[in-house]
């Protein structure tokens, strides 16, 4: 039987993409891993996809949720889209190497995309999947687009140096994704998650962040009609008053997508607002 596989291996220059035979322009698409999700659902016209993962109806988890409604629902498994026979089949680097031999055994193409380490392998994602259904036009205004908001963004940057923790519900701080440290950093913004490995991927009391002296607080908040007890402790009157806190929408960077652009476009207002705040106190204090 004839079988169609498209690797993506991570290169020091980007994204190599191998293909055999992959049709030129495949109309039945569909993704197992919520990262495909969002960038498929950034890229792809609403009728060349036939299934979505599960996670890509949550409103906590995902920036799609509500027009993800009208597609076919899937778990992550090969078997939940091999009867819809797609085109072709986008899973992350994360995925089994079993889903992956499955479909190619029902002759399904597969695509993998990585996870991006930096931000010029989170635009070759773009590019590739662009390239792989058949949009690269959209593929190449998707990026202009990330990469005109980021000029800007760092343009309009805040000057001197700054700390922040950023911080999940249940005031566990997070290492987060490279590609986030990365922009950050140019914004220069120093991660102490990052800098003090004593931060990151832990549970912290309200006393160890005091001594982490931060900046700012960038936490996550999780969108949806029942809040949990660990994202209301993030919220406590305490937290509120002793350090200068940013709430980010969660889902919109779990994915080192394009999506993320939003957050930190947030972040660089946020901080901004802060300085001048601070800035005309100040003033006024000095002005008697």
């Amino acid at each position: 039987m004839l079988t169609y596989r498209v690797i993506l291996p991570i290169l020091f220059f980007g994204i190599l993409i191998l293909a055999t035979n992959a049709p030129a322009d495949p109309k039945r698409i569909a993704s197992l891993n919520l990262c495909t999700d969002e960038l498929l659902l950034s890229l792809a016209d609403p009728g060349q996809i036939v299934s979505l993962t599960w996670l890509a109806r949550e409103e906590s988890l995902s920036a799609f949720y509500e027009p993800v409604r009208l597609y076919h629902q899937n778990n992550g498994r090969a078997s939940d889209v091999i009867p819809l026979n797609p085109d072709v089949v986008f899973l992350s680097e994360f995925s089994p190497a079993s889903t992956v031999d499955l479909l190619e055994t029902f002759g399904i193409r597969t695509v993998v995309i990585p996870e991006p380490r930096e931000t010029k392998q989170l635009l070759e994602n773009i590019k590739a999947m662009s390239s792989a259904i058949d949009q690269v036009e959209k593929g190449e205004q998707l990026i202009a687009h990330f990469s005109s908001r980021l000029d800007s963004i760092i343009e309009h940057k805040n000057k001197g140096p700054i700390s922040a923790l950023l911080l999940s519900p249940g005031i566990a701080s997070f290492g987060s994704s490279s590609v986030k440290i990365e922009i950050l950093k140019l914004l220069n913004i120093r991660v102490l998650n990052q800098e003090k490995p004593s931060l990151a991927n832990r549970y912290l009391s309200i006393e160890e962040l005091a001594r982490s002296s931060p900046d700012f607080l960038i936490i996550d908040k999780y969108s949806g009609e029942y809040p949990s007890v660990s994202e209301e402790m993030l919220r406590h009157p305490l937290i509120k008053s002793s350090f200068n806190t940013i709430e980010v929408e969660a889902k919109d960077w779990l994915c080192s997508t394009n999506k993320l652009i939003n957050n930190i476009e947030h972040i660089n207002s946020k901080i901004g607002h802060y300085r001048n705040r601070s800035q005309l106190n100040r003033e006024l204090k000095a002005n008697g």
